[in-house]
């Protein structure tokens, strides 16, 4: 991987949540809709890229954030794309990216996608933001390689994910009750799920790599979930949580 790529797959990695706000959704009255074309693209492509050991080239970073689009249709003939950005857009399908078998880098949060089932074969992802759309449900996500996925805002749940790799995961605002599943992410290192409904921490005491943990703004009264298997624990934000009982141990 090239400077250039591994600077852009790490763009998101070390954002703290005490500095984020929340993203503001797109306004379907502002201006209308639009299909991306060839002319779009050719302003907001960039990379040059070798391809093999020949003397052909391909651009592989596309940046059509705020493009207010909801046809992304052509993309199927990009198929060298390894990092896209389509924030802010009104796009519903992701399925012209489905042949895009390099793609490591997708930023596709506040759009209306209601189904990831087209990214499934997107197997070298390791930057996937999803915040902010209609989904429901994501499940058995398998992307060996990812390490950062973001679902905020989403009302989405997570179940029975393959995500080995995966040491960022983003669930602000998704109206949880639960975190089952989660304890089979060993590799875990960063846990946001402010503004959900948690009332317990199930899965919590497995998670033995987890650094930082955010818990903003849930339901929880008691923590009793918490055992000395946590001891890479370094940060934990409770505020607006009215713990009355307190049952762990990690060493700060």
């Amino acid at each position: 991987m090239s400077d250039n790529e591994e600077e852009l797959v790490s763009e998101g990695f070390d954002e703290d949540e005490e500095n984020l706000g929340h993203e503001e959704g797109n306004n379907e009255e502002a201006v209308p809709k639009q299909t991306l074309t060839k002319e779009i693209i050719a302003e907001n492509i960039s990379i040059p890229y070798r391809l093999g050991y020949g003397f052909s080239y391909a651009y592989i970073k596309l940046d059509c954030s705020d493009k207010n689009l909801f046809d992304i249709e052509i993309l199927r003939g990009y198929i060298h794309l390894r990092f896209i950005m389509l924030s802010n857009n009104f796009i519903t399908d992701l399925s012209p990216l489905t042949e895009m078998s390099n793609l490591q880098y997708l930023k596709a949060d506040n759009n209306q996608i209601i189904s990831v089932e087209s990214l499934r074969s997107l197997r070298y992802l390791q930057y996937l933001d999803l915040s902010s759309n209609k989904l429901t449900t994501i499940n058995n996500l398998s992307f060996p390689y990812l390490q950062y996925l973001k679902v905020n805002e989403t009302d989405t749940n997570l179940s029975s994910e393959q995500l080995p790799d995966l040491h960022t995961l983003e669930l602000r605002g998704n109206r949880l009750n639960t975190l089952n599943g989660i304890d089979d992410m060993i590799n875990l290192k960063t846990l946001y799920c402010a503004e959900n409904l948690l009332r317990r921490l199930e899965g919590i005491s497995s998670l033995k790599s987890l650094v930082r943990l955010h818990l903003r703004d849930n339901r929880l009264s008691r923590l009793t979930d918490f055992t000395e298997n946590l001891t890479s624990l370094e940060y934990i934000n409770l505020r607006f949580v009215h713990v009355s009982f307190l049952n762990f141990y990690f060493k700060i």
